[in-house]
């Protein structure tokens, strides 16, 4: 049996959110790093500090992800399944995490006023997950049914209903 399958836009689509994500936390990066600056320059430390800290986080989730997306970019589609298996950041994971930083920052903005630029950063970063993290599930099982076709392994895959009882 011959089986012909086309897939490349749904892993072209998961290449270009990525690189748009890192390319995102690189941006923020370096506007968090320029608000430290001027808020160290204004005399207001703890607003310095928690941009230092927005700044480390955006800077680890670029290189976390520029790694990803090499050895992403090296891996065959049929041992993507393997491959998000194996890989360790939970993607998606922090999404909602995300989202409450954000929220707890823009009350402490309206409250006090310098966070909101951080508590968007942080939101849109937070989207950015849950995004990657649907993108990821989905091309898992896609990689896994291609890989069961390609090696005739399709009548011993069971698809279970998990609605019925």
């Amino acid at each position: 049996m011959r089986v012909i399958s086309e897939v490349p836009r749904e892993r072209v689509r998961l290449l270009r959110i990525l690189k748009l994500y890192t390319l995102y936390s690189l941006f923020s990066a370096i506007l968090c790093s320029m608000l430290v600056g001027l808020y160290l320059f204004s005399e207001k430390p703890h607003r310095s500090i928690l941009y230092l800290v927005g700044t480390f986080l955006f800077v680890t989730t670029y290189l976390m992800h520029l790694d990803f997306l090499d050895k992403l970019k090296k891996t065959r589609f049929n041992s993507y399944w393997m491959f998000f298996r194996r890989y360790s950041p939970p993607f998606g994971s922090y999404g909602f995490l995300h989202i409450i930083i954000s929220l707890v920052l823009a009350i402490a903005d309206v409250l006090k006023g310098g966070y909101g630029v951080l508590a968007a950063l942080i939101a849109v970063k937070g989207l950015f997950e849950i995004v990657l993290h649907d993108e990821i599930h989905s091309l898992m099982v896609l990689s896994y049914l291609h890989f069961e076709l390609t090696m005739s392994n399709i009548d011993l895959l069971v698809i279970v209903d998990p609605f019925s009882k």
